[in-house]
């Protein structure tokens, strides 16, 4: 008795459900009108979409590692974070894939001109690459 009550009630659900849906379409048969795509707003628009990428400053120069990040944002990668390496000493940019699969970060490198891509797995999931900012790095923010 209970299964045969818990089916009709099913049942006149997907009724319902089946009339709603077809009082969108008029007497002949047409096409509900299109309703125009959702607006995306700036902040969605500016959302990039390649990686996890964490920026820290590695060369001491003030403002380096945000620069950076800002330019990666700009071609559409997601920096997550952007900071201080515990050194300051970098004379060159190195990007450090965290990945088995170093896509990411070869273009993340591609896009500073950085040739050489180091895969350093660190058991943490938190990002893809990671990009330590040395003391050349204005010449990969052109």
């Amino acid at each position: 008795m209970k299964n045969a009550v818990i089916l009709l009630v099913t049942g006149i659900v997907l009724i319902i459900a089946m009339v709603a849906g077809l009082s969108g379409t008029s007497a002949k048969g047409a096409a509900p009108a299109e309703t125009p795509a959702p607006q995306k707003s700036e902040a969605d628009q500016k959302v990039p979409s390649i990686g996890r990428i964490q920026v820290l400053n590695g060369c001491g120069i003030d403002g380096a590692a945000k620069t950076m990040a800002n330019f990666l944002r700009a071609r559409k990668f997601d920096v997550k974070d952007e900071g201080n390496a515990k050194t300051d000493n970098y004379a060159r940019t190195m990007v450090v894939s965290h990945t088995k699969d170093q896509a990411v970060a070869r273009q993340v490198a591609q896009a500073l001109g950085v040739q050489t891509v180091v895969l350093i797995r660190n058991g943490s999931d938190l990002y893809d690459v990671t990009v330590f900012v040395g003391a050349d790095f204005k010449e990969h923010v052109r």
